[in-house]
């Protein structure tokens, strides 16, 4: 690549990752290093070794197993025509310098191959730009891969990037290391033109909608060609064909006749509404020209969109009055006009709002006044707040005022006093939760989990990575005993698990379907095979880092119990057994 380069005049630089700007998810602890996504900063430090490492990157989800329990709201994806997949995750981040990037390589050293979309930011125009996507890779897990690939078309200076991911298909969380971007250092010869995808998403009515492709204008001819055939059939059979159609290709059957412009604009196609697929497109502009087909509006997904300021918080509280009266689900991950007027208004004018997603909302005008208008939406139920910076004033003002079924608290750092909050789920919520993710409030307490046993109705609870947690006082025990309607039960990292503590979940749980003990060794192979002989409906079970009896015995229960997904990970500096 060097050589090529050079032959073509042209000077080539190397840049790493200096800064993390934005990310939807991490494994690690905000408060600390391991996992977290400020490790793809630098030169790589583990490649090419391989296995799992706390100085890499790790996605905090893999799998389908996030997606099959009540924590998950259901939502039906319409894939834009030309994407495989879509994307899950991603993450935001600046090299050294500015550069025309050529070539990148990111070095993913665990179960790789979940890249799918590779953008850069272009700050002449203000826009995102593919740079390269692709479907994601089935690849060996245990061994370190270097994803790469060619860079064509790009010629603007730029240091800004962005990778996203699909994991679905991954049997274990995967781990990236680090990256090196190679390029030009010179200034632009030209400025920004279409890469791939229009700058913005235009589906005004008089307008062309600019992000038609050949694929699609060819498309339209084909339906126009034949439209004699659809025009036999009712208007309701013709919009239920229509309801398969993703977004961008419906604004481009819009344009075949008057017939299909109408049909199209119907609001009926427009209840569930999910624009998180073209975030890089999605401005004001482009919420403003949807507006005419929302009178039906009940869920609308916005995640990731907004960012670099194509959608303040004044732009998104215009389009929420006048089109969001009847939502009743509303995804606001990542969205950095998210602050406190957000939310006020958002409770004023969403009264049936029943599931609400706040991921990683950080910006530095939502505050505690801005939380507290959550607790005035009382038709909510479903309750998303994972790494905000919700305090517990607000958060039990919200507890004591709504019925919740679900409450996701993972990652958030700034409740100090998680067993008043808890306490307060106990007394409040204790019939109507069935779901509690609280994964890294680090101080919950034995005291906190014995509240928890109130909550009957749990099915689902994530207490990982609560390791001052003792389950010497009995408190898993009782938890256990009091919740038989668990499904999924994360006790990660919580040290002393013992054999009393399989044994209670075995008894007493017998709709068990996930269960996370990694990371203690303190129970035995026999605790194991009792658990998996009573619980029938285990689908999986990690026990990484368990006892080295358990860890030799992997290969056998994996055989004696086919049905479960029994995950043992692999450390990088262990090469005795693989399990």
């Amino acid at each position: 690549m060097h050589c090529d380069a050079n032959k073509k005049g042209k000077s080539i630089v190397s840049v790493r990752a200096s800064e993390v700007v934005d990310f939807s998810s991490q494994y690690g602890s905000s408060e600390a290093l391991s996992y977290t996504a400020e490790n793809i900063i630098g030169p790589p430090a583990i490649f090419p070794r391989t296995g799992d490492n706390a100085y890499s990157y790790q996605l905090k989800t893999y799998g389908e197993w996030w997606q099959i329990l009540p924590s998950t709201p259901k939502t039906k994806i319409l894939l834009p025509y030309d994407t495989p997949v879509e994307s899950q995750d991603f993450i935001e981040f600046r090299v050294e310098t500015r550069i025309i990037p050529l070539l990148l390589r990111v070095y993913e050293v665990y179960n790789p191959g979940a890249i799918v979309k590779v953008f850069c930011y272009c700050y002449e125009t203000k826009k995102w730009v593919v740079m390269w996507k692709g479907e994601p890779q089935i690849l060996f897990p245990d061994k370190s891969h270097c994803f790469t690939i060619d860079i064509h078309g790009i010629d603007f200076l730029t240091d800004f990037y962005r990778l996203e991911f699909h994991h679905k298909h991954l049997n274990y969380f995967c781990e990236i290391d680090g990256l090196i971007l190679y390029g030009e250092e010179r200034y632009s010869s030209c400025f920004f033109s279409n890469y791939g995808f229009p700058g913005s998403l235009n589906l005004t009515r008089t307008q062309k909608y600019i992000g038609c492709s050949k694929e699609e204008t060819s498309f339209s001819k084909e339906i126009a060609e034949n439209v004699s055939s659809f025009s036999i059939l009712p208007d309701e059979v013709v919009t239920m064909i229509l309801s398969y159609l993703d977004l961008q290709s419906l604004c481009t059957t819009a344009r075949v006749s008057k017939r299909f412009y109408k049909l199209c604009y119907d609001p009926v196609l427009f209840q569930d509404l999910n624009l998180q697929l073209y975030w890089h497109l999605v401005d004001a502009n482009a919420m403003k020209s949807l507006q005419s087909r929302l009178s039906s509006l009940k869920k609308l997904n916005v995640a990731w969109c907004g960012g670099q300021g194509r959608i303040t918080s004044q732009d998104f509280i215009k389009f929420l009055k006048e089109n969001c009266a009847n939502l009743t689900s509303l995804k606001l991950a990542n969205c950095h006009f998210v602050c406190n007027n957000t939310l006020k208004e958002i409770a004023s004018h969403c009264s049936f709002l029943k599931e609400l997603e706040l991921q990683s909302c950080l910006t530095a005008d939502l505050t505690q006044r801005g939380f507290l208008c959550i607790a005035k939406i009382t038709n909510v139920t479903y309750l998303d707040l994972y790494r905000t910076l919700i305090d517990k004033t607000s958060l039990i003002t919200i507890i004591k005022s709504l019925k919740l079924e679900h409450l996701l608290l993972g990652g958030c750092s700034n409740i100090n006093g998680i067993n008043e909050v808890i306490n307060a789920i106990s007394k409040y919520l204790k019939h109507s939760l069935k779901t509690l993710d609280l994964w890294r409030a680090t101080n919950v307490s034995c005291r906190g989990v014995k509240d928890l046993a109130e909550c009957i109705n749990l099915v689902e609870l994530d207490l990982g990575w609560c390791y001052q947690i003792d389950p010497s006082c009995g408190c898993i025990r009782q938890l256990v005993t009091h919740c038989p309607k668990l499904k999924k039960l994360f006790l990660t990292a919580i040290r002393t698990i013992t054999n009393s503590e399989l044994d209670a979940i075995a008894m007493n749980c017998p709709e068990m379907e996930q269960l996370d003990i990694l990371g203690t060794s303190e129970y035995n192979v026999a605790s194991v095979k009792n658990l998996l002989e009573s619980c029938k409906n285990m689908k999986l079970l990690d026990i990484s880092y368990s006892a080295s009896e358990v860890k030799m015995s992997v290969s056998t229960l994996r055989t004696t119990f086919p049905s479960v997904k029994i995950k043992c990970s692999l450390p990088y500096n262990v090469n005795e057994y693989y399990c």
